[in-house]
């Protein structure tokens, strides 16, 4: 005999399935509608979501005119969890519109499954705010499915110093594949200007304003667009928002051979620009990149941490004007409240 508290739960399951599933058959059975918000959720969840069951065009439009394709499982291999925007019925069935990263889109709701919201961690809003809530400094900090966590100015534009350098590999990446990998790990581990700059070139044809075009153009194709001058990041005209950095980060989880340009980044406590830094909680959960600059002072610091509730974070950290020990402090303080709290 099955217990009466395991019945209870399974048939609670059931009915939560059931419910999703007499939901979007009514709404393919009805005619086309305007698309619909989500429904209300409990204070304290994320909204609505739903996990790919295999890959999926991102469409501009319900049945139409693809933007690209995600995959089921990014380059981390986690399954993808996109937040749900609006859902819309019509001929072709139902679909969904969602977001991934900051990019917007439609996916048929048949290559989907309905996912557990997470909780949001208010703490970690409270935490971080009086490290980084200052004066020249541009933040942000979000979910792997794009729901953000924490922001500051995440629009502004700030300097990236060698954060440039994010753009211009990852640009390399997308048109180079693995067969770059190797000077990934010369040029990112322990931030390599000259190799940088050469890579860049490489991109532009042997021109640097061409190669920091394209950097540009990439990042533009993925969102929010870079202002970029050069490809190391020692041009002081370099500049994005958080909100392009993390966007770049997010979007690359689905571009091929992720895994080769991840790999090169420093690790916090363990390689690179990081190996001397962030020795506490957050040793060895986060890869990230740094940039500093002394003339203009700059201090940058953006990738990814593993925090202690098993989710992956992407976060930006872009501070202008600063004492850059201070910088380096704060930056510090900030990734072990993200590893412990995100």
């Amino acid at each position: 005999m099955m217990a009466p508290e395991r019945r209870r739960v399974i048939q609670t399951c059931g009915c939560v399935a059931v419910l999703w599933l007499a939901a979007t058959l009514g709404a393919g059975a009805a005619r086309a509608s305007p698309a619909l918000p989500s429904p209300a959720l409990p204070s304290g969840a994320r909204p609505l979501s739903v996990t790919l069951l295999r890959a999926t065009a991102l469409d501009r439009t319900p049945a139409g005119r693809p933007i690209a394709v995600i995959k089921a499982r990014d380059g981390f291999g986690e399954a993808t969890r996109l937040p749900v925007l609006a859902r819309r019925t019509g001929r072709y069935g139902v679909w969904l519109l969602v977001r991934v990263a900051i990019r917007r889109g439609w996916v048929p709701l048949a290559g989907t499954y309905p996912s557990t919201s997470a909780p949001r961690r208010p703490g970690l809003v409270h935490a971080l705010g009086p490290i980084l809530a200052t004066p020249g400094t541009s933040v942000l900090v979000t979910a792997l499915d794009g729901e953000p966590l924490y922001a500051h100015g995440p629009t502004t534009p700030r300097i990236l110093a060698s954060n440039t350098k994010l753009f211009t590999t990852a640009a390399a990446v997308a048109r180079y594949g693995a067969s770059i990998n190797p000077l990934l790990m010369q040029i990112l581990p322990y931030s390599n200007n000259q190799l940088a700059q050469q890579l860049s070139d490489r991109l532009g044809g042997g021109s640097p304003a061409r190669g920091a075009g394209i950097a540009s153009r990439f990042a533009c194709s993925l969102g929010p667009c870079a202002g970029l001058y050069d490809g190391s990041g020692l041009d002081p005209r370099d500049i994005a928002s958080p909100r392009a950095v993390v966007n770049l980060l997010a979007q690359m989880r689905f571009v091929s051979d992720f895994r080769g340009w991840v790999r090169a980044f420093p690790v916090s406590g363990v390689s690179g620009t990081l190996a001397a830094r962030m020795h506490g909680v957050a040793r060895g959960r986060c890869q990230a990149k740094t940039g500093t600059l002394f003339i203009p002072l700059v201090s940058t610091l953006s990738g990814y941490c593993h925090t202690l509730h098993h989710e992956i974070v992407v976060f930006s950290i872009l501070m202008n004007g600063v004492d850059i020990s201070s910088a380096h402090a704060s930056q510090d303080r900030a990734v072990a409240e993200i590893v412990r709290l995100g």
